[in-house]
């Protein structure tokens, strides 16, 4: 235990002492100015996280009272439960799929080939990615309970109140972390009996769907409105939650800390007992990979950690399922497909959001301006995501270079797909603008030369500044100021017509304008391709 003990002691420090680093603070210095810093840093974080706590209170006030204007305790705790339940959901779906208890490389060779306590290695992990992945659940609850008093106290709120607000979040926050510490020991409990010794247990998933079963009900039971469970089922519901929902109500607090605590310490204790045979040589296999794009992410190495999640996500070390129905050129489209499900990331989430919401603007926007700036950014971001499939094929040039494939095969073969999901997705929010009152029919027939213009603009840009010798490298320019301004005005040039000059004439040369733009586009991309080297 002792060398247990003090292998992760250097692995915690490490992590404090990075945390530290990004507030300038070394822990090393052991001036008295140095630790006044340190006083300063924890009052001013202190104060920072309250201030913002407080204004976010506001909007959970609003919520609440949307939810359940009669009950914003019950609300709250409600509300609390659904997030639990998400997180439960998604971390016990990981833990059955790559062991919880994260490794390094040297980890694996340190522990995993010796005769150390699997149960003393398994608990001490426990700890560090426990308070990481409780903070955020803290702050919420202790937000929930600021929105509480804000919902149930009349008047201006003010420092006068200021002990109300201390009193109400340590009181949702108090309950809350034992509650949580049982449920992520539960799923620790899932992984670690997964992996035993040199075996896999399939047959945990069976208590596992259990487990879901058991976070999905106190945020079905605790619904404040009417009843979605049964009777007997929803008082089950309220006494699993119980916890959860005394920190929001004028009661007692020994029973529901007791009831926490235990449920906390009977989760402790079965995994104590799953942790005898935990395999820690397969766990280092399922998590070194992880923990190196960590920690490359946390050095500046973000080019490198994305590459290698790419990677990991593709499954390049995994034979593929299945081969492309459809040989030669078309077998493009199907790997684009594979690499869209596969790659898919919050950022590049947002960017379709982002599309949707600007083609949604444009049809409801009253005025020709506003409309044009929101067609704009709807250029940009269409050209943003149709042109992610061209950068990824050509940071791998060398194998991009050897297709038998003509430059233009592949330029529409890659912006196919999204460019088409952009379509349907910008149609489908002028529908909706269109039933809200904003005439939309025309650019029906105008939107789509306009997305192939912004596509074709972004292409082009991309490979007029592409060098063979960096695309050798694996480096693919994204699109630029210039790309932006001529996918923009290459798709507001058409769009003027139809917004100044209405009616036929104005729809007609709207139209075959657009579609001259897009050829051109395409044209000059095409063009672009052969200069570094392609057909």
């Amino acid at each position: 235990m002792n060398a247990v003990h003090w292998v992760r002691s250097r692995q915690e420090e490490s992590e404090l002492v990075y945390w530290l680093s990004v507030v300038a603070y070394d822990p090393r210095d052991r001036s008295l100015n140095n630790r006044l810093y340190l006083i300063y840093i924890v009052v001013f974080f202190a104060v920072w996280i309250f201030a913002v706590l407080t204004l976010f209170a506001g909007g959970g006030a609003v919520i609440l009272q949307a939810v359940s204007p009669a009950d914003p305790a019950g609300a709250a705790a409600w509300l609390l439960a659904v997030l639990l339940a998400a997180w439960g959901l998604f971390a016990l779906r990981s833990a059955l799929r790559r062991s919880p208890v994260v490794f390094t490389e040297e980890d694996g060779l340190l522990l995993g080939q010796t005769p150390v306590s699997r149960r003393a290695v398994v608990l001490r992990w426990l700890w560090l990615p426990w308070i990481k992945n409780a903070l955020p659940f803290w702050l919420a609850a202790v937000t929930l309970g600021f929105s509480l008093i804000e919902a149930t106290v009349p008047g201006e709120m003010g420092l006068q109140h200021l002990p109300e607000y201390i009193v109400h979040g340590v009181r949702a926050w108090l309950p809350f972390v034992p509650a949580h510490l049982g449920l992520f020991t539960l799923v620790w409990v899932a992984g670690v009996a997964r992996l035993h010794r040199d075996q896999e247990r399939r047959w945990i998933i069976l208590p596992a769907l259990a487990l879901a079963a058991v976070l999905v009900l106190p945020a079905l039971g605790l619904y404040p409105g009417e009843g979605i469970l049964p009777s007997a089922l929803r008082q089950l519901a309220g006494v699993l939650a119980y916890p959860l929902r005394a920190g929001f109500l004028p009661v007692s607090l020994g029973p529901a800390l007791a009831a926490g605590w235990g449920l906390a310490l009977a989760a402790l204790a079965l995994l104590w007992q799953a942790a005898e045979g935990f395999s820690l040589s397969r766990a280092a296999q399922e998590t070194r990979e992880g923990a190196e794009i960590t920690s490359a992410m946390r050095y500046g190495l973000a080019d490198y950690a994305a590459e290698r999640q790419l990677q990991s996500r593709l499954g390049v070390v995994r034979r593929p399922s299945r081969l492309p129905a459809v040989p030669g050129p078309a077998s493009l489209v199907w790997k684009d497909l594979i690499q869209a499900r596969r790659s898919l990331r919050a950022a590049e989430v947002m960017d379709w959001i982002g599309l949707v919401g600007a083609a949604l603007s444009f049809s409801l926007l009253p005025d020709p301006g506003s409309r044009m700036l929101a067609l704009g950014f709807w250029s940009l971001q269409v050209g943003k995501v149709t042109s992610a499939r061209l950068r990824s094929d050509l940071s791998v040039w060398p194998l991009t270079r050897q297709l038998p494939v003509t430059a233009r095969s592949l330029l529409v073969l890659d912006a196919a797909p999204s460019l088409g999901l952009a379509l349907v997705l910008s149609l489908a929010a002028l529908g909706a603008g269109a039933a809200a009152g904003a005439p939309a029919w025309a650019w029906v027939l105008v939107l789509p030369g306009a997305a192939i213009s912004a596509a074709g603009s972004a292409a082009y840009d991309i490979l007029r500044r592409a060098r063979a010798d960096l695309l050798m490298n694996g480096s693919a320019p994204a699109v630029s100021s210039t790309g932006i301004i001529m996918g923009a005005a290459c798709v507001l040039a058409p769009a003027a017509g139809l917004l100044w000059m209405p009616g036929p004439a104005g729809l007609l040369a709207a139209v075959a304008g657009s579609l001259a733009l897009a050829g051109l586009c395409l044209r000059l991309a095409e063009r672009s391709y052969g200069r570094i080297g392609g057909d």
